[in-house]
């Protein structure tokens, strides 16, 4: 599942820095299994909650994406955006719109890359040398 992604996204986002990290690899799968990982102290008690519950290692107790879409914290200042009615659009000013696009029309080149061989290709890099070849 990739919502524990999208919570690690989150957690990086407002932090500035991975929850889970330790040097030791297997030591790093059990903070992740046991999701083991501090809140920093300037989140919201409502993004607290909301990351715990996506971080959940038990997809049986996991927040699902209809319940982060109703959580208040997930839901503050969100205004759906509205769309306003658009003016009528006749078919001529359809016909016109396209009609003046093949005057913008891009065309495909294709080009091959130059042949080059190793020292070619290494002596034109700046990073290496070949003098002492």
């Amino acid at each position: 599942c990739a919502l524990p992604i999208c919570g690690i996204i989150l957690f990086v986002l407002m932090a500035g820095y991975l929850p889970f990290d330790d040097p030791n690899l297997m030591n790093l799968y059990k903070k992740i299994q046991r999701a083991n990982f501090l809140v920093p102290s300037w989140f919201s008690s409502g993004a607290k909650n909301l990351i715990k519950r996506i971080l959940d290692p038990n997809p049986l107790t996991r927040i699902t994406i209809s319940e982060i879409l109703q959580d208040e914290w997930f839901k503050k200042d969100y205004h759906p955006p509205s769309f306003a009615d658009e003016a009528d659009v006749n078919l001529d000013d359809v016909d016109a719109a396209f009609s003046d696009s093949g005057e913008h029309l891009v065309t495909e080149r294709r080009e091959r890359p130059a042949s080059m061989n190793a020292f070619e290709l290494i002596s034109g890099s700046q990073g290496f040398s070949l003098e002492s070849l």
